[in-house]
């Protein structure tokens, strides 16, 4: 699609959004049409941080249990857990907006993953970029990509949710050829275990297609399951690990409207992901939130919502998936 046409199309969605009725504004983030989640504008990320060195040891701020993320590993969830399945589950009937809600949680100390609509694929938005910044953190460690390269990248693209700096991060991936990077980023979903999710395209460019389907699309078991793996370290290496649980955090005040609400003693890492199409608004987010006194404690909560009539009328239900699910962990390991 040429530039100037695909400008046009980002004008048409944001006039389109701007006559959708607005949330209270203390529902609603406090964001201009040019902050959309995505696509990303052209934002300016905060001042990076010194590139951390990487290294080979444990990471020093969680508990790694060996096998984890790994299917066979995982435990059938606790009554504990199983009861707070169903409290998610009163809050999405009880949501105020009609939509499809799906959210996953995973206790990253012992596997144990509930929630609702966990299978259901829905559009995946700019959260597939997570998995992006992965692929391209690989590269990094294979040797093949120097992290000086795609650092700036990687934290615009977390920042600001920019689809336009992730499509940088796919074609750096492929080598210089996007839809080799897009081909990659499938690759390691499927060796990730996320069987049910795919990406054709990178986000918010669907001419740069590799023909597979239409649209992207996630689980959020799927997801879920991918930051499990990603959390103890079986896709990168410590240091890279750790470099992105910190890169993560750093996301504008604006897109920390969902999983991101808790205001400390939690640390929160998260990718989010917000659209629109014909059938609705899409706003999505996946995280890693880590607490205790030395973040020695996590979780990963990823919630997704589509077909939502009303712009940011997703945001109590996701709040609320949010809180009630913090609450839970932060008495479980009082």
């Amino acid at each position: 699609m040429p530039e100037s046409a695909y400008r046009s199309l980002l004008s048409l969605i944001a006039l389109v959004a701007v006559l959708g009725s607005l949330l209270p504004a203390r529902m609603a983030p406090a964001q201009s049409l040019q902050e959309f989640a995505c696509p990303g504008e052209d934002f300016e990320p905060p001042a990076a941080a010194a590139v951390i060195e990487r290294q080979t040891g444990e990471l020093p701020y969680r508990l790694v249990v060996p096998g984890l993320a790994s299917d066979g590993a995982a435990r059938a969830p606790e009554p504990a857990l199983l009861a707070l399945e169903e409290r998610l589950v009163a809050i999405v009937g009880a949501a105020n907006t009609s939509g499809r809600f799906a959210v996953a949680v995973t206790d990253l100390q012992t596997g144990e993953t509930i929630g609702v609509g966990l299978d259901r694929p829905q559009l995946a938005g700019c959260v597939m970029n997570f998995f992006a910044i992965v692929a391209a953190l690989r590269a990094v460690d294979a040797g093949q990509l120097a992290l000086a390269d795609v650092d700036a990248t990687i934290r615009q693209t977390l920042w600001a949710s920019d689809a336009t700096a992730a499509r940088l991060l796919y074609r750096a991936t492929g080598g210089g050829d996007i839809l080799a990077g897009v081909h990659a980023v499938n690759a390691l979903l499927q060796e990730l275990g996320m069987t049910s999710s795919l990406v054709d395209h990178p986000p918010a460019f669907p001419n740069e297609s590799i023909g597979i389907d239409p649209d992207n699309w996630l689980t959020a078991r799927d997801v879920n399951r991918g930051l499990a793996r990603f959390y103890a370290g079986e896709v990168l290496s410590a240091g890279l690990t750790s470099y992105l649980l910190e890169a993560m955090t750093q996301v504008k005040p604006g897109l920390n409207y969902l999983t991101a609400i808790m205001a400390g003693p939690a640390v929160v890492s998260h990718k989010n992901g917000f659209l629109w199409v014909p059938e609705g608004y899409v706003d999505n987010d996946a995280a890693i939130v880590r607490f205790g006194p030395n973040l020695e404690h996590a979780y990963a909560i990823t919630f997704l919502s589509e077909a939502v009539p009303v712009k940011y009328a997703d945001i109590p239900t996701g709040q609320a998936l949010v809180r009630e699910t913090w609450d839970y962990f932060r008495d479980s390991y009082d």
